[in-house]
């Protein structure tokens, strides 16, 4: 990795932070009733050529620091592929909001879950380990969606609404299938973990 680009990251947040609050504070009394607010993504991802992270090492260091953290579990699935994942994902929420510094004026906790997925089918082709149906997908998104809100999260962001991904495609006939992640599939229509949401959002 290249030294100079991990100086330079610390500046280029800070100054998308502070860009945020300039506009916020000079257009307040122009737009009254808009929320605007600033946010970092982080994964808490170490490996053998980085031994830091965002979270750890830059956001506690930023000022000004920014409204809000979301945390991509996308590429922590070990914390969330149980069907009870609360007993990892709240020390990890924790960890996160210890990281984050104290700020006026937002509500808190000010950490939210910035997208979580579970495919219904594996890079190959095959049907996921985890969630090979509709059913079991929604089982495991819920359960997510439910350990996060309870953990005080003001939300949690499902990857994706419609299909984006166009990753897989059918030797045979060359069409391209995505990987099952889409509330809404190609043909229009909606999954299992739709229709869940949608009944709990209008209850």
């Amino acid at each position: 990795m290249n030294p100079d680009k991990v100086k330079r990251f610390p500046l280029e947040l800070q100054a998308h932070v502070a860009g945020v609050e300039e506009a916020r504070n000079r257009l307040a009394e122009a737009h009254k009733g808009v929320q605007v607010y600033s946010y970092i993504e982080v994964n808490l991802m170490r490996n053998a050529t980085v031994n830091f992270t965002v979270i750890d090492d830059i956001v506690p260091k930023l000022n000004p620091a920014p409204d809000y953290i979301s945390v991509s579990v996308t590429t922590l699935m070990e914390y969330v592929n149980d069907l009870n994942p609360a007993g990892k994902m709240y020390p990890m929420l924790n960890h996160v909001h210890s990281r984050l510094p104290q700020k006026q004026g937002i509500p808190e906790p000010r950490v939210f879950v910035g997208e979580f997925e579970f495919p219904r089918l594996t890079m190959e082709g095959d049907p996921d380990p985890h969630t090979p149906t509709q059913e079991s997908q929604a089982q495991h998104a819920l359960a997510v969606a439910a350990a996060s809100l309870s953990w005080g999260a003001p939300y949690a962001a499902w990857w994706t609404f419609y299909d984006n991904t166009r990753t897989l495609r059918d030797a045979s006939t060359g069409i391209y299938q995505d990987r099952g992640f889409a509330l809404v599939t190609r043909d229009n229509k909606t999954t299992v973990l739709y229709d869940a949401l949608l009944e709990y959002m209008t209850e």
